[in-house]
C-alpha cells in the first residue's frame, strides 16, 4: 500500500505526491513494525520530506519540520548499531545541509551517501544521492555537473 507507493514516489521523484503521505502517515509504520530493522521505510520517509523541501520553497519549513524528528530517530539507530541506514540518512543530512546553505558540508555529505550506500550495497540510495547531488550542482551553476 501506502509504503510502496512512498517507496516508489523517491525513487522516481514524486516529491509531493510522497511527502503529502509521508507526513500523513508520520511514523505509524515504525510504531507498528517496533525496532529499528524497519529503518528504511523511516529513511525513505525523510527523502521524501527533504526532497519536497528542496523542491518548494513555499512549503520548505513545513516539509523541514517534518523531516527533523525523522532525521534524529535514523541517527538514533544509527548510534544503536543500525548500520543498513547511515546512506540515506547521510542523504537526507546533505539535503538538510542545501536547505540551511551550509555550503561547506554538502559535497562531503554527498560523497559519504554515495559511498556508503555503495559499499552496503544499497545501490538504489547511492543513484538517487547521485542524482540529487547533480541537481544540486546544476542548481549553483556547477559546470563541471
Amino acid at each position: 500500500g501506502d509504503i510502496w507507493r512512498r517507496y516508489l514516489c523517491a525513487f522516481f521523484g514524486e516529491w509531493e505526491e510522497g511527502a503529502g503521505n509521508a507526513l500523513a502517515a508520520g511514523d505509524s509504520f515504525a510504531q507498528r513494525m517496533k525496532g529499528m530493522k524497519f529503518g528504511m521505510e523511516t529513511a525513505i520517509r525523510g527523502i521524501l520530506l527533504v526532497g519536497m523541501a528542496r523542491k518548494d520553497k513555499s512549503t520548505e519549513a513545513k516539509y523541514k519540520k517534518g523531516a527533523q524528528p525523522v532525521l534524529k530517530q535514523l541517527q538514533i539507530w544509527i548510534g544503536k548499531g543500525c548500520v543498513n541506514i547511515m546512506g540515506p540518512t547521510k542523504l537526507i543530512e546533505a539535503e538538510m545541509a542545501v536547505i540551511d546553505g551550509k555550503k561547506r558540508r554538502i559535497r562531503s555529505l554527498f560523497q559519504e551517501s554515495i559511498s556508503i550506500s555503495l559499499r552496503d550495497q544499497f545501490h538504489q540510495y547511492a543513484g538517487l544521492a547521485h542524482e540529487r547531488f547533480a541537481f544540486y550542482l546544476i542548481q549553483m551553476g556547477d559546470k563541471n555537473a
